[in-house]
């Protein structure tokens, strides 16, 4: 072997090592600098929200029933929130069950947010196939923090707010208070707001009725309700 092809091999030996530091350096340099950045935001923001304790207090707009002189309800009146606040208690477990299926399997098991719901979600909108399972990194905590304190505004900053809130949620509410909270509040289309009433509207009876077959019906319309209304599709 010549001293020049020597030379050659000797440097070839010598690069590997070095761009794999230098790789190293700079990957934990945008880490720490992602971190960093992140912690600033969250510091900046953190000061500026509102106090979630005050959930304690809040009672969601309900619509006025009418009833007559026997106790049969007559109608009822409201505005834009069609919403029957009902206690957890009166929510049938598979009720339950369904709605968590659907919106955050892990709910008894994070404290505000899912990481790996976050991650599913961000890969599968890289995803350029389009084949892997599309859902929403939200959990139940994040979605009751939204509608309750922020706006529906997709801004980075938002979301940062969502997640530091629904952290001190979890600390202030108890996971049945949680998820009561959101039964009662969220949005399943046709002006119905809250499980009860969306249980009238689709079914015409309380949800303290409702089978096994309508709860996983009821469950799966939150992901797009009026999308997924048999009043909009009566074949789907």
């Amino acid at each position: 072997m010549t001293a020049k092809a020597t030379l050659r091999r000797s440097k070839k030996r010598s690069i590997g090592p070095m761009t794999w530091k230098k790789i190293f350096i700079i990957t934990a340099i945008i880490v720490f600098s992602l971190i960093f950045g992140a912690f600033l935001a969250i510091t900046a923001i953190s000061g500026s929200l509102p106090d979630v304790k005050s959930i304690k207090d809040y009672t969601p707009n309900q619509a006025s029933q009418i009833y007559d002189i026997k106790g049969r309800l007559l109608g009822k009146m409201f505005d834009e929130e069609n919403r029957v606040v009902i206690p957890f208690k009166d929510i049938p477990k598979h009720v339950q069950h369904a709605v968590i299926a659907m919106e955050d399997e892990r709910f008894y098991e994070h404290h505000g947010f899912d990481l790996k719901a976050m991650v599913r979600s961000v890969i599968s909108a890289l995803d350029p196939t389009g084949r892997m399972v599309r859902g929403g990194g939200s959990t139940i905590t994040q979605q009751l923090t939204r509608n309750v304190f922020l706006t529906l505004d997709p801004k980075l900053n938002r979301k940062i707010a969502e997640l530091v809130m629904a952290r001190k949620i979890e600390k202030v509410l108890s996971k049945d208070e949680i998820l009561e909270f959101y039964l009662n509040e969220v949005y399943w289309g046709h002006n119905s707001y809250g499980v009860e009433a969306a249980s009238r509207v689709f079914f015409g009876k309380s949800v303290k009725t409702l089978n096994l077959a309508e709860a996983s019906m009821i469950g799966g319309l939150l992901s797009s309700p009026e999308y997924y209304s048999h009043y909009k599709s009566l074949k789907m």
